[in-house]
This record gives structure tokens, C-alpha cells and sequence, in this order.
């Protein structure tokens, strides 16, 4: 089911007590972010002197010097679209690091900087049966409904609802998954993704991966299901490899 106002959100989550998010954090987080959604900047050849001439010295035919002027290639908003993996498994510290991600990101929605969307999966077990579960938020919205955010699955998710947003999330420009990849239901086939257009990113971040055994693990299976994986003690570090490997 989508549910994309602050009203059903707010009524959603208002069982749930939320966690403290550190300000500094979240701004910095949104600084780091915002420099992959930055215009493109290039440089042409003009006839109209600039500061900086075009020191290798190219002649057109007419014998006149050609110099060097910045301008900007692309003005349009990327639409950034963000999974999160619910279940059990990211209870704690990763969807607590989970969350300042998700603020990060809607600060950037709030300001006009890219289109964001949130899209949370898990499976549930009721009455006997599992079912999936996957709820799209359309960003910005209140920053206490992501504090508020609860992760209580018996299970991700994560095939159905790409499955269930694929026209979403083949038309964004990134595809971020936060998950710890311990998927115990149906498996992620990137080869699949790949025909279908999609790429993605899988993200972790927790104290937990300071454990050498819990990195190892973790970090096999995001470079299982994903084309790019980053894994970090905490969602600032993980931020700086991601824009680091984006910008590449």
C-alpha cells in the first residue's frame, strides 16, 4: 500500500517512540549528498575573451584565438529513490544509522535539490501467513515519521517490492537499498535488474561490521545482490564512500 501523507504517515507510526537524531550528523550527511546532485559543469570553445585563456593555444580558420568558458550541462533534478530493509535483522544500531540517511535525504528533498522517495519492505507474519509488505513515502515529509521508523519483519522483502515499484525505480537516477543483505526470502537476481534497466546500491552501516566476521559476511552478500556495496561502523562513513564511488 502507498501511503504518501503526512496525516496516514503521522497515524502510522504515532505507536512508536522515536530515537534522538544527531543534528550535526544529519548535516553533514546532507552537505556530503548533495555534491552528486550538482549541476554538470563543462567547457567550451567561444570567440569572447574569459579570465582564463585556452592556453593550448587553438586557431579556428579564420586566425582568431579561441578561449575557454565554463557552462552548465545538465539542470535537471535527479530523482533519487531509497529501500529499506525492515526486518528483524536491522533492529538497533543499523536502522538507527538507517534513519539519519533517510533525514539526510529528505532535508535534500526539502530543498528543491532532487525528487526523493522512500520505499520500506519487510514481510509480515499475521494469523499464520507471511506477507509482503511495502509501504512508498514520497519525500519531504515530517522528520518524526522517519525517527519513528520501526524495524520488526520476519522478513525483507526486497524481490517483491522492486518488483512492485520497477517503473519507479528504473526512471531514478540512483537506486540505494540500506539492508544487511541477510535476505531469507526470495533472492535479488541483478542479472534480472540489469534487462529490466535497473542498478543499484546496497548500503549498510552499524557497529556491528566492526566485528570482522559480521563485515565479511555482510559484505559478500551485498556484492551478491548489488552492483555496488558500501559498508560502514556508521552511516557518515558510509556516506563519504558512497559519494566517493558516484562521483567516479
Amino acid at each position: 500500500e502507498d501511503i504518501d501523507t503526512n496525516e496516514d504517515l503521522r497515524a502510522e507510526f504515532e505507536a512508536t517512540k522515536p530515537i534522538e537524531i544527531i543534528p550535526d550528523i544529519v548535516d553533514e550527511c546532507t552537505t556530503v549528498l548533495s555534491q552528486i546532485l550538482s549541476d554538470k559543469v563543462g567547457k567550451i570553445n567561444t570567440m569572447i575573451p574569459t579570465k582564463r585563456l585556452n592556453t593550448k593555444g587553438f586557431i579556428n580558420p579564420s586566425n582568431q584565438k579561441l578561449f575557454r568558458k565554463k557552462v552548465v550541462l545538465q539542470k535537471t533534478r535527479k530523482k533519487i529513490t531509497m529501500i529499506v530493509d525492515c526486518s528483524g535483522s536491522m533492529r538497533g544500531s543499523p536502522i538507527n544509522e538507517g534513519k539519519l540517511l533517510l533525514c539526510a535525504l529528505n532535508r535534500i528533498a526539502e530543498r528543491n535539490l532532487a525528487e526523493v522517495t522512500f520505499i520500506l519492505s519487510k514481510v509480515a507474519h499475521e494469523s499464520g501467513r507471511y506477507t509482503a509488505f511495502h509501504q512508498k513515502i514520497t519525500a519531504p515529509v515530517e522528520e518524526l515519521i522517519l525517527k519513528s521508523l520501526v524495524a520488526d519483519g520476519a522478513g525483507e522483502g526486497l524481490y517483491y517490492t522492486i518488483n512492485a515499484h520497477k517503473a519507479l525505480i528504473r526512471e531514478s537516477d540512483y537506486v540505494f537499498v540500506y539492508t544487511d543483505a541477510q535476505i531469507t526470502d526470495a533472492a535479488i537476481d541483478k542479472a534480472i535488474l540489469h534487462a529490466g534497466g535497473i542498478y543499484t546500491y546496497g548500503l549498510y552501516a552499524s557497529e556491528y561490521v566492526l566485528n570482522d566476521e559480521i563485515s565479511r559476511e555482510v559484505r559478500n552478500e551485498l556484492d551478491r545482490f548489488f552492483d555496488k556495496s558500501i559498508l560502514a561502523p556508521t552511516i557518515k562513513e558510509a556516506v563519504y564512500q558512497l559519494v566517493k564511488i558516484v562521483s567516479k
